[in-house]
């Protein structure tokens, strides 16, 4: 059974090449808590999100991100 994270936060500063993320509801923690894991993790993004600085790639073979309609949007060059 997958675990599911929830994002509930519109704005994300990214994820900080120290790995600090956005905080607690960011996109950018949802992956580094998908990443800490190799379980089934579901992303569930229930905002438009609009990230300012990059996301750590997804080394978790098994994420599954469900947008639910919502838009990613960013100011920084690389979003996944």
């Amino acid at each position: 059974m997958a675990t599911t994270i929830t994002v509930t936060s519109a704005t994300d500063s990214g994820t900080t090449a120290a790995g600090v993320t956005g905080g607690a509801g960011t996109l950018s923690d949802a992956l580094a808590q998908a990443n800490a894991t190799t379980s089934p993790v579901v992303i569930n993004i229930t905002t438009d999100v609009s990230l300012t600085g990059p996301l750590s790639p997804i080394l978790n073979p098994n994420v599954t991100i469900e947008g639910n309609g919502h838009a990613t949007t960013s100011t920084a060059n690389r979003i996944f």
